[in-house]
């Protein structure tokens, strides 16, 4: 619900912190258009900032707040909900504590107080916050990242923070670089799991870093400290829970307790199993009729996931409001993504997704429950994604070999000398330990379903957090409910997975609010378009964006491959068009031979974009 920046400094406050942090503000506008807020302590040492989404306490609840214990004073910005923040204030105030609003930022500053850094353990709900008391800078996350985070710390002893990277930027003493390290595991990941992210601690920014999920750090005078307070829960499986009343009972509580009261919502609507649930169970509980938010490709002759969408929205209290998307439009919203996300992407499908927002925040929305998460603790993956079934790694040597065969196919997009900065070897180590082999079940079902609950998780999260923001809305995820996760994982997977379907706990758990069409529907990627004439677009603003790049930017990528690498595409396409069948979006299972996909041209096209956006003109796209 909020943008969130600030400065600290222990050894030398900055003298203009206050016009520093409202720059930082002003490039988060987008989070938060309502109000503005600038704190500076006592001490001098930490100036903090927010722009503000109201949601909660829409009168009262403004920010940073601030309050007094004895000799020490505690300042607060917060971005997120605590949902269960007002069984937090009753006990708080049992505890001896007023409050001076009705607003989960002051339950959570006090919470703070009483409990110190164990108050995220108290926590259910989305966040991303920073206290500071006077000794130290307390920064933490959600236990799965919903909310971002992230941060750098300069030379001179500063630490900046923003919810955002392009707040950092606005730190005058910050150098804004490209990131090798990052750059190749992004590029090695798209020819392996079905879209790339980065690692969950960094950025394409070298020296930008995030708060990993789950986790807070400590910045004080001794300097920082990293500390984990919560994983992910995969142990090992039950069989004395009736898992499906109990999935039942836990979605439908965060469903409804993610219900904002005082501004208007609606739902993201795929016509997939998930996001129908959710709006099913919204819609139920909600006397008005609920705007729920899809996508028509126009030119694709068959459009599954709006025609599903549309079958459920004729039978449910939903107004389906729907965003018909052209080649053209698609092709227009590569630099908002871009700039939304402070990264390339290597899939279209998030174009549509951005689409859906800025529908959303038309109608006058605020708020957006999604589906997203339901697949990553509910084996959603397991008959079509890289990495199960008969593609599943038996052992970590096995997962390490599956990335090692895909080094020479990202290294083709690089110079000899950009390769020589990039140890793909010590990559390929960080992601297996800290990805998979950390995983405390020793199950490999268990481990790759680790992998894709924090890896591939952490990229659909991400896109939904600033698409939403970049159209100045918070979206909230009800299956990333702690409590319903915990629960999910311990379902054996042989009562997930039968007769060729997936989530099988799950869709009879909800069989009786869905659709036939819906309940016996099997898992399906997001919507894409799969218009040849986008990918002609696609490969005509690939053509251009060579000819006009930053000649910094080919000390990064090879120009005489990405040439080639276009000019083989579009050969693919006339093959296409000529009648051949010619996959241009199917998954690369992990032990197969890697051929060229939309997602390997598009990754190429919105880098080079991206590093124009940041390092070299800025001309958007027409």
């Amino acid at each position: 619900m909020c943008g969130i920046t600030g400065i600290i400094n222990f050894r030398k406050p900055c003298q203009n912190a206050k016009l520093i942090v409202s720059s930082m503000n002003s490039a988060l506008l987008h989070r938060g258009p309502d109000s503005e807020g600038i704190f500076r302590s006592n001490d001098t040492c930490a100036t903090m900032g927010t722009r503000r989404l109201s949601i909660v306490d829409v009168k009262n609840g403004q920010q940073p707040f601030v309050c007094s214990r004895g000799n020490t004073e505690f300042s607060c910005v917060f971005n997120g909900e605590v949902y269960n923040f007002k069984e937090l204030k009753e006990e708080l105030i049992r505890k001896g504590h007023k409050f001076e609003t009705d607003s989960d930022t002051e339950v959570v500053l006090k919470s703070y107080i009483e409990w110190g850094r164990q108050c995220v353990d108290h926590f259910r709900g989305i966040f991303a916050l920073a206290i500071y008391d006077g000794k130290e800078l307390f920064l933490a996350r959600d236990r799965l990242g919903v909310k971002p985070m992230f941060y750098a710390l300069l030379t001179d002893g500063t630490l900046v923070f923003s919810s955002e990277p392009k707040g950092i930027f606005r730190y005058p003493e910050f150098k804004k670089e490209p990131n090798p390290e990052s750059i190749a595991e992004y590029f090695l990941g798209t020819f392996l799991f079905t879209d790339s992210c980065t690692s969950l601690d960094r950025s394409f920014f070298r020296g930008v870093f995030s708060v990993n999920p789950g986790s807070y750090i400590v910045f004080s005078q001794d300097g920082l400290q990293h500390h984990e307070y919560w994983d992910l829960p995969i142990y090992g499986e039950q069989h004395d829970i009736d898992f499906i009343a109990e999935l039942r009972r836990e979605l439908t509580r965060a469903i409804l307790e993610q219900i904002p009261r005082e501004v208007k919502f609606g739902t993201a609507l795929s016509g997939g199993l998930d996001s129908s649930i959710v709006t099913a169970i919204v819609a139920a509980n909600f006397t008005g009729r609920i705007p729920s938010a899809t996508i028509r490709f126009i030119g694709d002759e068959h459009n599954p996931d709006f025609e599903h969408a549309e079958l459920f929205a004729r039978d449910n209290n939903v107004d389906l409001l729907v965003t018909e998307l052209s080649p053209s439009s698609l092709i227009g919203y590569i630099d908002d993504m871009i700039r939304a996300m402070d990264e390339p992407h290597d899939t279209i499908r998030q174009l549509g997704l951005f689409a859906i927002y800025k529908r959303l925040h038309e109608a006058g929305c605020k708020v957006v429950l999604v589906g997203e998460g339901s697949d990553e603790f509910n084996l959603g993956y397991y008959h079509f994604s890289p990495g199960f079934g008969k593609d599943l790694c038996i052992t970590s040597k096995m997962f390490r070999e599956a990335w090692k065969r895909r080094i020479t196919h990202a290294s083709r997009y690089f110079t000899l000398d950009f390769l020589q900065m990039i140890d793909f070897d010590r990559i390929i180590t960080h992601i297996s330990t800290d990805y998979y082999e950390r995983c405390r079940s020793k199950r490999p079902i268990d481990r790759i379903q680790y992998y894709y609950a924090k890896k591939f998780l952490k990229y659909r999260l991400d896109a939904n957090d600033r698409c939403g923001m970049a159209n100045s809305i918070e979206a909230r995820v009800p299956f990333c409910d702690h409590r319903f996760m915990e629960l999910a994982f311990q379902v054996p997977p042989s009562m997930n997975l039968s007769h060729g379907l997936e989530k099988n706990v799950l869709r009879e758990a909800f069989k009786q609010d869905l659709p036939a069409e819906i309940y016996r529907r099997q898992k399906y990627a997001l919507p894409e378009s799969k218009d040849l004439l986008l990918y002609e677009l696609i490969a005509q603003e690939l053509d251009k964006n060579i000819l006009t790049a930053d000649k910094q930017m080919w000390n990064i990528l090879d120009r005489n491959f990405i040439i080639e690498l276009n000019k083989e595409f579009k050969v693919r396409i006339e093959r296409a068009k000529a009648g051949d069948r010619v996959n241009f979006t199917g998954e690369i299972r992990m032990h197969e031979e890697v051929d060229l996909k939309i997602k390997h041209v598009f990754l190429a096209l919105t880098f080079l974009r991206w590093f124009d956006i940041n390092f070299g003109s800025g001309q958007s796209i027409t």
